[in-house]
């Protein structure tokens, strides 16, 4: 197989590739896909993808880490990558490579169920069958395990680097713009709850920090694929360097959790007459102690009280020609009380919501899912 055969066979949605543009591969390595029978003894039980919410008995019994059973993570990152203008315009290829040594490739053209349970039957049935058809024939493989190792299937002159928290860390804009133009770049995420940093050392050239926080892999593939899209997209909300925050609009998101349950209290939009599910959201008047924001908010959208967890999401929403023009700040409240008779109740609803689908919500945003990542409720499930 020559080193761009799967590149051009695979669909690309729709959008042509820019002939100069630069060709990224990323690798989810160390994946947690793995089947298995839940009654081994009994002929008609069948197979699923382990996981350490629905079989920690059976975990226990194979002497295995629940850690070792985390497909959320993998199905998260997918769902970055596959929905990033970058995988839409052409000019991405993913691969996983398993806890296990299997290898499966990604078509871009393939849509990843948005829920996990969904995800988990499909993964059991690529893992039986070898591969996905997207069509009757056959003939379009959106998702195929391929012969190991990985290597085989990455561009030999391309830019092999791994992400790592104890790597030095650099400003990705810089460094990939200080890469010769239309070089490939294969990027390695470790698609696991914990371990060693270890997992691409056989095929990249270099490990790179990207953050001084430890960030989830799904943020990691996030930024990646934002500053490595060569398209001219729409301006997301991403980070900047110098800014005077005296000139920018001061916008707050809160998001109120509670522990206890691990769920999340969203508020319907004031807009037409179809409920819209949104964070309690506001613009501050200034840069500068905006607790008070954050808690008058909660209380008048949502009717809640609690304490601030942090911060845990800034970004700048910058325009066309790049200039920030709003500072958007993501905030976590742990709820301690629900207000019965709050300001706002007769022009909006309240209502609870699990992990799962609040990721789904604000799945067309990508910052607010970025933010989501690092509350406590999704760092307790780590």
């Amino acid at each position: 197989m020559s080193e761009d055969s799967s590149w051009h066979e695979a669909p690309t949605q729709g959008q042509p590739v820019v002939p100069q543009s630069r060709k990224v591969v990323v690798v989810l390595e160390n994946a947690s896909l793995e089947a298995a029978r839940l009654h081994p003894y009994r002929q008609e039980s069948k197979m699923q993808l382990l996981n350490c919410d629905e079989h920690q008995s059976i975990l226990k019994r194979l002497g295995r880490d629940i850690a070792d059973a985390r497909p959320d993570i993998v199905h998260q990152c997918l769902l970055t990558l596959l929905d990033s203008p970058l995988n839409k315009s052409g000019h991405l290829e993913v691969y996983i490579h398993t806890a296990k040594g299997v290898v499966i490739r990604i078509n871009p053209a393939c849509r990843i169920p948005r829920t996990i349970k969904r995800f988990s039957g499909l993964m059991v049935q690529l893992l039986e069958r070898g591969s996905i058809s997207g069509d009757v024939e056959g003939n379009t493989k959106l998702l195929e395990i391929v012969p190991p190792p990985v290597s085989l299937y990455l561009p030999k002159n391309a830019k092999r680097i791994a992400l790592s928290w104890n790597a030095p860390q650099v400003r990705l804009y810089k460094y990939f713009k200080d890469l010769p133009e239309g070089q490939p770049v294969v990027v390695s995420v470790g698609a696991m709850a914990k371990g060693p940093d270890t997992f691409a050392d056989e095929y990249t050239d270099e490990k790179i920090g990207i953050s001084s926080f430890a960030l989830s892999a799904s943020v990691a593939c996030g930024k990646d694929s934002y500053m490595l899209n060569p398209t001219k997209q729409k301006p997301i909300p991403t980070l900047v360097d110098e800014v005077d925050e005296d000139e920018l609009r001061q916008i707050i998101y809160v998001l109120p959790t509670d522990p206890r349950t691990n769920r999340v209290m969203l508020t319907s939009s004031l807009k037409g007459e179809d409920e819209d599910w949104v964070l309690a959201k506001c613009e501050a008047e200034s840069h500068e102690n905006q607790d008070a924001d954050v808690h008058r908010e909660t209380y008048e959208q949502v009717g809640v009280r609690g304490q601030i967890v942090g911060l845990v999401g800034s970004f700048y929403e910058c325009s066309k020609k790049g200039k920030p023009k709003s500072h958007i700040k993501v905030y976590e409240l742990q709820i301690d009380e629900l207000i019965k008779k709050w300001p706002g109740r007769k022009k909006r609803d309240r209502r609870w919501f699990t992990l799962e689908e609040v990721l789904n919500i604000v799945s067309e945003k990508p910052y607010l899912v970025q933010s989501f990542q690092m509350t406590t409720l999704v760092n307790e499930l780590r």
